[in-house]
């Protein structure tokens, strides 16, 4: 238990950090924006939004998870690319659930479009979407265990989605609650990773792994 505790608590503060990271490379891509006036498209197909915070932000988390498992001995190679780009994905996903869910069913009716009821049932919405792809893309790409089920990162996942309300009212300059969200989030999702990511096997005994 001990162990465990200190391996939920490593990874809870590197994603801290990489919480930061994040949000410090939206607002980056955002500045950068606006001042050489290239923009992502905003939309396709009438569907995906394609902008900084809809890409960024889960690429620094899938980049700090993979350096550790790397240092570790866990991934090499493709497999940790292959994590950045997984959590990449997952995070493109819930963004998307909590977008749609939330222009659906709670702008309407709502002061200035804003509503914290709306964006804490979509955050936990998408944290429920977002973290068991990610769990399941990881059991499947660092081999671990069939009889590891990633229930608890599921559990926290959701429930660190109620944090997406505290970004509701920001009207700052630099997005301070956007980075409280970040770096609160993606901590608690990381710890809550500790069992899945220790059951994996070393890169070298992964073919050893059924």
């Amino acid at each position: 238990m001990t162990e465990e505790r200190s391996n939920a608590m490593t990874l809870g503060a590197l994603c801290m950090l990489s919480g930061a990271v994040a949000w410090a490379s939206v607002l980056l891509a955002n500045l950068l924006g606006e001042s050489s006036g290239l923009h992502l498209p905003m939309g396709v197909w009438g569907i995906f939004l394609l902008n900084p915070l809809s890409l960024l932000p889960d690429l620094a988390f899938g980049l700090a998870i993979g350096l550790l498992l790397h240092h570790r001995g866990q991934v090499e190679g493709l497999r940790q690319v292959g994590y950045v780009a997984a959590s990449g994905l997952a995070y493109f996903c819930a963004y998307h659930v909590a977008f749609q869910f939330d222009q659906t069913f709670f702008r309407w009716g709502t002061p200035h479009g804003e509503g914290v009821v709306g964006f804490v049932v979509s955050g936990i919405l998408a944290g429920l979407v977002g973290s068991p792809l990610l769990g399941l893309v990881t059991i499947r790409l660092l081999r671990v265990p069939a009889r590891v089920v990633p229930q608890w990162s599921v559990g926290v996942g959701g429930a660190a989605g109620v944090l997406l309300g505290i970004t509701t009212h920001d009207h700052t300059e630099w997005d301070w609650t956007l980075l409280a969200f970040f770096v609160l989030w993606q901590g608690a999702y990381a710890g809550s990773l500790a069992p899945l990511l220790r059951a994996a096997p070393a890169s070298g005994d992964a073919g050893r792994v059924g």
